[in-house]
């Protein structure tokens, strides 16, 4: 009976230790309307799972970039960060490129 608080203890350390609460991979966008971005493992997210972290009106351009994406605590949602900014275009309301 005694030895059930050290194990118990070396079980919520062990837990903790191993517990991912966040996780990075990459991912590229197929589709801009509606958004959809292919992860590494074959799975692909919709607008629904992810967040960008950018306010720019996404373009035919980001087809096929790739990306940095965030998994939230628990996974099923994603924010999705830049990871090339060479085939990043910026666009005022207007539509006027920046």
């Amino acid at each position: 009976m005694t030895d059930i608080i050290p194990n118990l203890k070396k079980f919520i350390s062990n837990f903790i230790e191993n517990r991912q609460f966040a996780k990075m991979t990459t991912g590229v966008i197929e589709s801009v309307d509606p958004l959809k971005i292919k992860l590494e493992n074959d799975i692909t997210l919709d607008s629904d799972m992810c967040a960008l972290t950018w306010t720019d009106k996404l373009t035919n351009d980001y087809k096929g970039l790739t990306v940095h994406l965030v998994r939230q605590d628990g996974g099923g949602f994603y924010y999705v960060l830049y990871k090339k900014a060479v085939l990043y275009k910026r666009e005022d309301e207007r539509g006027d490129q920046l």
